[in-house]
């Protein structure tokens, strides 16, 4: 087995963007990614998990076409879950 890695990084007042109910929103907040796992070595091909924590959340919002302007969403954790899989794919 390889030698073991485990690293983090806090992101502050980010702005993150998705798609929620085929309109377009996003959620400003603080949120940290967490990679771990284990390097390869000769025998060993490696692995690596990635954890992303929401720690914040100042505004989750959606465009609304009619009122030509951001509508604030309720924060659920359907909507956190979403903003967590944007964030990991944009690793």
């Amino acid at each position: 087995m390889g030698k073991r890695f485990d690293n983090s990084k806090i992101f502050t007042n980010q702005d993150v963007f998705f798609s929620w109910n085929n309109e377009e929103a996003s959620c400003r907040g603080d949120y940290e990614i967490r990679q771990f796992g284990e390097y390869p070595d000769w025998d060993y091909p490696g692995d690596q998990e990635t954890e992303i924590t929401i720690h914040h959340t100042d505004r989750i919002e959606t465009w609304s076409e009619e009122l030509e302007d951001w509508v604030e969403l309720i924060h659920t954790d359907e909507l956190l879950e979403i903003v967590k899989w944007e964030i990991e794919k944009s690793l």
